[in-house]
């Protein structure tokens, strides 16, 4: 049998060979194919990984790149995936990840933790915020401050300023 005639063969069993394929295999296949592309999403999941409790569970389903993100001239990517957990279920997580043109991990993860804690400062910040003005109003109008806490987050609701 000629090379050409053997190459055809195989050109034509391999699609063929995809659909019949056991479903981790192909996972494995996409999350190469998406690795070997340098997809954002699968980098940024291949870092998350090292932190679950079964790595190879994990399952990317939705990247998204936010475009209130940009943290010192890198670009976000926020994934959403499946990872089981220490019972065995399946829990959807979420994580943001920031990731630069150099392709320096150790940058990357490092400006991740930084823009995780300025996050999360940001929420300590309003939610502080939110307690003061709090007790600002209930010092002011003689209530409660778990009623006054009440009527802060409702007109915070409405878009109106505390």
């Amino acid at each position: 049998m000629k090379p050409l005639h053997i190459a055809i063969i195989i050109a034509a069993v391999l699609p063929l060979a995809y659909f019949v394929a056991p479903t981790e295999t192909k996972d494995a296949l996409k999350e190469s194919i998406a690795r070997l592309s340098n997809d954002p999403g699968q980098i940024c999941l291949d870092r998350v990984r090292s932190s679950l409790k079964d790595p190879m569970s994990a399952k990317l389903y939705n990247t998204e790149f936010p475009s209130d993100c940009v943290y010192k001239d890198s670009k976000c990517v926020q994934i959403k995936y499946h990872a089981k957990n220490s019972y065995g279920a399946y829990k959807p997580l979420s994580k943001v990840c920031v990731i630069s043109n150099k392709n320096d991990i150790k940058e990357d993860e490092l400006n991740t933790l930084s823009y995780e804690l300025h996050q999360a400062t940001l929420i300590q910040i309003e939610r502080l915020t939110d307690e003061a003005a709090a007790y600002n109003m209930a010092a002011r109008e003689n209530v409660s401050y778990e009623e006054a806490h009440v009527k802060v987050l409702a007109r915070k609701q409405k878009g109106i300023s505390p």
